[in-house]
C-alpha cells in the first residue's frame, strides 16, 4: 500500500499528499478541481481536493484493474476496468447525483 502520492507538473514536485492508496494509476481533476485516482490494484476511486484531502473512497474491489479515468460536462464519470482474463475491457458510467 501506498501512504503517500506525489504531484508533479511539468517535472517540478508541487507537493506530496499523505492519503493511503493501493497502486494510484491515472489522475483525472474535473472543471471543479476536484481529483480523481483510480487505484489500478485495489479497483477503487478516491476523491480528493487540490490540497489532497479525501473527500469520498469508493468502487469494487471485485474489478482489481482500473486503467483509465475521465468526466464529461454533466459530471459524469466513465473508469475504464478490465474484464476477466482474456476478455475486453469494458467502460463503467458513474453518474453524477444532485
Amino acid at each position: 500500500m501506498q501512504t503517500a502520492l506525489q504531484v508533479l507538473a511539468e517535472g517540478k514536485l508541487l507537493g506530496i499528499w499523505p492519503v493511503k492508496m493501493v497502486g494510484p494509476a491515472v489522475i483525472y481533476v474535473d472543471k471543479d478541481d476536484i481529483v480523481y485516482v483510480v487505484e489500478h490494484n485495489s479497483g477503487m476511486l478516491s476523491v480528493l481536493t487540490l490540497d489532497g484531502e479525501r473527500l469520498a473512497h469508493w468502487g469494487d474491489p471485485a474489478f482489481k484493474s482500473c486503467h483509465g479515468i475521465w468526466g464529461d460536462s454533466h459530471g459524469d464519470l466513465y473508469v475504464v476496468r478490465a474484464g476477466p482474463w482474456g476478455r475486453r475491457r469494458r467502460i463503467v458510467k458513474h453518474v453524477r447525483m444532485g
